[in-house]
């Protein structure tokens, strides 16, 4: 269950959307897309993480498995980390980011609270990942 109640020092949920920190080289820098999606199932727990650019003729798919017991809560956050680090390694300034985990994406977009310490820890993980980034679309798919 939702609850959109956020700090003051949070960024709002228009900003985190579609942020968009530098207008004059927005257009410089071509868009990378990201899809990210987490499962944990009686065998383990596993991330699936693709990365692609048109622009650049980059494609690039990663799995990866998870030595730790945890939620599918966990695992998203987990997915989208390992994504984020991935691409900041690529150079990447404008990211279209793609998830399955409508929860992570929501409380990423600051349109639910996050109630759980370690999930807390995640979004800033996250937020502290896509700080230098001139544009960010976080999108949940169903």
């Amino acid at each position: 269950m939702c609850n959109s109640e956020h700090d003051n020092n949070q960024i709002t949920t228009k900003e985190l959307k579609y942020k968009i920190i530098d207008r004059e080289n927005i257009f410089h820098e071509s868009l990378w897309h990201l899809d990210f999606d987490g499962s944990v199932n009686r065998l383990g727990v596993g991330a699936r993480v693709w990365i692609h650019n048109m622009e650049n003729n980059h494609y690039e798919g990663h799995a990866f498995r998870l030595n730790s017991k945890c939620t599918n809560n966990v695992v998203g956050y987990e997915a989208l980390i390992l994504e984020l680090q991935l691409v900041r390694k690529l150079g990447a300034k404008r990211v279209s980011i793609l998830g399955d985990s409508e929860l992570t994406i929501k409380q990423i977009n600051g349109d639910c609270f996050v109630n759980n310490p370690r999930l807390s820890r995640y979004r800033e993980t996250i937020l502290d990942l896509i700080k230098d980034l001139l544009e960010t679309n976080f999108v949940a798919i169903p």
